[in-house]
């Protein structure tokens, strides 16, 4: 496994990057070669099941029904509170 400070060498600093799209089935690295070329680095560095093994959850997310709306308006003042 590698240390975290190599793994920092395989981000591109200029590319900001959040998997929460890839969890809701967004095609983020479609016609963004730079980012694919990115994944595709830090996949093989870690080795593909351990890259798996750390997704798993992100990729399972789009699985789950939508959150009912009342339960979005209760969460919403606390999300907005910890992105600010």
């Amino acid at each position: 496994m590698l240390p975290i400070p190599a793994l920092t060498t395989i981000h591109p600093q200029s590319v900001p990057f959040s998997p929460q799209p890839v969890g809701a089935g967004c095609q983020v690295f479609e016609g963004r070669p730079k980012l694919a070329t990115w994944r595709q680095r830090v996949e093989a560095a870690v080795g593909e099941d351990l890259f798996q093994e750390a997704h798993e959850v992100i990729l399972k997310a789009k699985d789950f029904p939508p959150a009912d709306p009342t339960i979005k308006q209760k969460l919403m003042p606390w999300v907005l509170a910890m992105i600010r």
